[in-house]
């Protein structure tokens, strides 16, 4: 299987200028100083014959790879070819995701060979010895992995955040987080069965530890970048795989989400994720595959939860009203309780109407405001008040000529929705 089929299209990027072995190993050293080095294929591979990359007869553009990237991808390609799962090719994985972190075929191979070490690791293999992959073996700390399993573990989680400082936004990196994660959530849901011997403490306080250090690990990385899709992705993940292990789970991602907002307020990522986090916290079964996507949306939040969050978006409002993220988690909120319980949210939505216009748009402080200006608009158009609706509107297309177009659209609705009316009346 030749590379140029599995590698991703900025694999000239990821091959830079990298020298031969002593570059290579210079590398490791800071990425997973425990496996074996680029010098050492010879020697550990000595019963496999290298294969070279094949472009075919006819190159239309021929990636110029460095030495010590086709080395390990010739010594990678022969491997495949064996089907070989093992510790040796374990260590191997660490060398071809130094020249290519994003190359999938690799980190596929990896969490294969990644299981195998993890079971020979087991307190039934005692004193394994990994053909170079040294992982000290002691005895069963608890019921789940022994410390063998879990120095591995930890040390796989510490080696794709080490590849992934340079490499933020790489989906693959994510994904063997994802998997490994997965991987002990699968034990721990044995150890609960009954499948495996233990208690649930045991389980529970290699859980928290996992727990803590995963959100460590992604606010870290949020913390360089706070809008890093694959991060929010990422916990998003995280935190439906573990609320039902630990109830009090969404109540600190909502904490979090305050935070965030506290120390910026425009970070649209942590509205998003608190939107999120609540409809995940009041709704049952929200990830359950048995329900269609129709019926998940038609869940709606309680209506004191709605009461309190609508107050919590209108503070963040006063503090700036020309963030679009508060006042559209204010429309969104209001709309959905009036899906929901119709009088109740229009007495609701009227209220805040008149706090958006006495506290917000109180003497022309903020005339262009169009965040708040739409935020009535939208808000009266759900009452079916368009007359109240259209001064709001005329505003908006004067304010923000960016989208003067869509606002005039606006009106000729409400203008046409009226004349059809009148015309319906004067028939009738």
């Amino acid at each position: 299987m030749g590379d140029s089929n599995n590698v991703n299209d900025d694999v000239n990027q990821q091959a830079q200028a990298q020298g031969g072995d002593d570059d290579d190993d210079a590398a490791m050293d800071t990425i997973d100083p425990l496996m074996f080095r680029s010098s050492d294929l010879p020697d550990l591979f000595a019963d496999v014959v290298p294969v070279p990359q094949d472009d075919g007869p006819d190159v239309v553009c021929c990636i110029d790879y460095p030495a010590g990237f086709q080395k390990v991808y010739d010594y990678f390609r022969a491997i495949l070819k064996r089907h070989e799962i093992s510790p040796r090719v374990f260590g191997l994985t660490s060398l071809c995701l130094h020249h290519n972190p994003a190359n999938y075929t690799v980190w596929h191979v990896r969490r294969q060979c990644f299981s195998l070490v993890l079971s020979s690791l087991s307190a039934s293999h005692p004193n394994q010895e990994n053909e170079g992959l040294v992982v000290a073996v002691g005895a069963a700390q608890n019921s789940l992995l022994t410390n063998a399993q879990e120095q591995l573990f930890t040390r796989e989680l510490e080696y794709t955040a080490n590849l992934g400082g340079s490499n933020p936004k790489n989906y693959q990196i994510w994904y063997h987080r994802r998997s490994l994660l997965s991987l002990l959530l699968e034990k721990d849901a044995a150890a609960a069965s009954g499948l495996v011997s233990g208690t649930p403490s045991d389980s529970s306080a290699l859980l928290d530890k996992y727990c803590t250090r995963e959100l460590s690990y992604i606010d870290s990385v949020l913390e360089i970048d706070a809008k890093n899709y694959h991060a929010w992705s990422h916990r998003q993940w995280f935190v439906l795989a573990m609320v039902d292990k630990k109830p009090s789970f969404m109540d600190l991602e909502l904490a979090y989400t305050t935070e965030l907002i506290d120390r910026d307020i425009r970070n649209n990522s942590a509205w998003n994720h608190r939107w999120f986090v609540l409809h995940n916290q009041y709704t049952n079964d929200y990830d359950n595959e048995s329900e269609s996507k129709q019926q998940r949306q038609q869940q709606r939040l309680p209506f004191h939860v709605v009461e309190s969050e609508a107050h919590f978006a209108l503070d963040q409002i006063l503090l700036d009203p020309y963030n679009e993220s508060s006042c559209r988690f204010l429309v969104a909120l209001l709309k959905e309780a009036y899906q929901q319980e119709q009088p109740r949210a229009s007495t609701l939505i009227r209220q805040y109407l008149e706090s958006l216009q006495n506290q917000v748009l109180v003497d022309e402080q903020y005339p262009d405001a169009s965040p708040v200006l739409s935020a009535c608009a939208d808000l009266y158009e759900w009452l079916q008040q368009p007359v109240q609706a259209t001064p709001w509107l005329m505003r908006l297309s004067a304010v923000d000529p960016i989208r003067t177009k869509y606002w005039m659209w606006r009106l000729e609705q409400i203008a046409a929705a009226s004349t059809a009316t009148t015309a319906g009346g004067n028939e009738s």
